[in-house]
């Protein structure tokens, strides 16, 4: 990383991930910058799985598939996600044990980035 920014109002770089990327440069392309294109919108900017921390907390995970998204709805949560174990009984059934055990919801594991989550919307107009 150079030592001046040209995208931070101070001229400095402000590390803000793991990988010790701008948050002022982190919204552009590289060799770009404010005065030569407009910026990207730094919460719409897919960071990969290795830069997320349990501090992040939920965010919205997507998945890239090669060369292209992968094409459903994102995620909602993060990798420590659980879910939670299921337990079907039928009526045919005399034991205590039941007939199956499932774990349902949870990470699904294979999500390659994430994005901040939304901010809230607007108060609704009454």
């Amino acid at each position: 990383m150079a030592t001046e920014c040209t995208h931070s109002p101070t001229g400095r770089h402000i590390p803000t991930t793991s990988s010790g990327r701008c948050q002022y440069c982190y919204g552009y392309e590289p060799g770009t910058g404010p005065l030569d294109a407009p910026p990207r919108d730094a919460t719409r900017v897919p960071r990969p799985l290795d830069e997320w921390h349990e501090e992040h907390g939920d965010a919205l995970w997507w998945c890239w598939a090669g060369n292209d998204w992968l094409g459903e709805p994102p995620y909602v949560g993060s990798p420590l996600d659980l879910g939670q174990t299921v337990e079907v009984h039928t009526h045919r059934q005399t034991g205590e044990k039941p007939a199956a055990r499932f774990d349902v919801g949870g990470w699904p594991g294979y999500h390659t980035h994430w994005t901040p989550l939304p901010a809230q919307p607007y108060a609704p107009e009454s």
